[in-house]
């Protein structure tokens, strides 16, 4: 089961390859070999990464 990175919510889907939507907290997140990016989904559907959440969550 994957839980969402920031919320820990289980109410995730996938959306593409490690991809994921959190349907608590509205985010994207991609896990990779170099950890877990965060994006913001805008009005648009464009994507944008929040990266002091990607960073806070590299470690």
């Amino acid at each position: 089961m994957i839980y969402c990175p920031l919320c820990h919510s289980t109410m995730v889907g996938k959306v593409g390859a490690s991809q994921y939507y959190c349907r608590n907290c509205y985010y994207e997140f991609k896990l990779g070999g170099k950890g877990v990016k965060v994006y913001k989904v805008g009005e648009d559907g464009i994507l944008d990464e929040v990266e002091a959440l990607s960073s806070q969550l590299q470690g």
